[in-house]
C-alpha cells in the first residue's frame, strides 16, 4: 500500500487525472440517448439466450481442456470447451454489465461465451481494464440506480457512461489491480480455510462429545447367561 502511495506521490504530483467511462472504454452495441461522438465506434462479440447458455454447462472449474468461461448475466458460474462453445466462441479482455436484470460487474479476459451482456474493451494503450472494473465496483450503489424498470430493469447506459473514472498512470493502474487480485485470493483461500475448519468442528465435537453406553461387568453377564440357561 505505501509503495502505491509512493508511486502516486512521484508519477502524479499534481493529481490524478479523472475521465468519462465513455471516454475510455468501447462497446459491442451502440446504446439510444448517447451523443455519436460519446461512441464513434463498436467492437463486436457473439451472445447466446440464457438458457443456450447453461446447456454448454461442462465444468464449474476451469482446466485445459474446460477453457471457456461462460458469462451469465446473473450469478452462475460455469466453463465450456471451445468444441461446445463452436461458431458462439468470443476471446478477448472485457467488462460486463448485464443487459438486463441487476448490476452484476464481472471483468473477464481469455475465451468466453456471453449471454444477456454489455461487454466493453478498454480504448487505447494507456487504460488498465481490469483497474477499471476494481473501480466500477466502488461506485455500484451508483449503477445499481441506474438499473431501471417495473418487471425486468435494464442499465441507464447514458448515465452509466458519464461515471467518471480515475486514470492514473498505467503503471499505477496495473499496480492496484495485481494487489488487489493478491488480497482477493488471500481472501478466498482464508474463506477456504475457515469451511475446513468448521467441518472438523462437527466431526470432532460428535466425537469428542458422543458417549456409549459401557458393557456390563463380566460377572453380570455370566449372570444374566445363567439365569437365561
Amino acid at each position: 500500500m505505501n509503495q502505491i502511495k509512493r508511486m502516486i506521490k512521484k508519477l502524479c504530483p499534481s493529481g490524478v487525472e479523472f475521465k468519462y467511462l465513455w471516454q475510455i472504454t468501447v462497446w459491442d452495441k451502440r446504446f439510444s440517448g448517447i451523443d455519436k461522438e460519446k461512441q464513434d465506434k463498436t467492437c463486436s462479440f457473439k451472445h447466446i439466450s440464457a438458457k443456450d447458455l447453461k446447456g454448454l454447462f461442462v465444468s464449474d472449474k476451469a482446466s485445459q481442456t474446460n477453457n471457456v468461461k461462460l458469462l451469465a448475466t446473473g450469478k452462475f458460474e460455469g466453463y465450456t470447451t471451445e468444441k461446445l462453445a463452436g461458431e458462439n466462441l468470443n476471446e478477448g479482455e472485457i467488462i460486463t454489465i448485464p443487459s438486463g436484470g441487476t448490476a452484476n460487474l464481472k471483468y473477464y479476459k481469455g475465451k468466453f461465451v456471453d449471454s444477456g451482456n454489455n461487454l466493453a474493451i478498454s480504448k487505447g494503450e494507456t487504460i488498465n481494464l481490469k483497474f477499471v472494473w476494481y473501480y466500477l465496483l466502488t461506485q455500484k450503489t451508483i449503477i445499481e440506480k441506474c438499473f431501471k424498470g417495473s418487471a425486468i430493469m435494464h442499465p441507464d447506459m447514458p448515465d452509466i457512461l458519464q461515471i467518471e473514472i480515475p486514470i492514473p498512470p498505467l503503471e499505477i493502474q496495473k499496480k492496484i489491480a495485481e494487489t488487489l487480485d493478491t488480497l482477493i485470493e488471500f481472501q478466498d483461500k482464508l474463506i477456504a480455510e475457515a469451511e475446513e475448519r468448521r467441518k472438523q468442528y462437527g466431526y470432532y465435537r460428535g466425537e469428542l462429545l458422543t458417549f456409549r453406553t459401557p458393557p456390563p461387568p463380566v460377572s453380570q453377564t455370566i449372570k444374566i447367561f445363567v439365569q437365561a440357561a
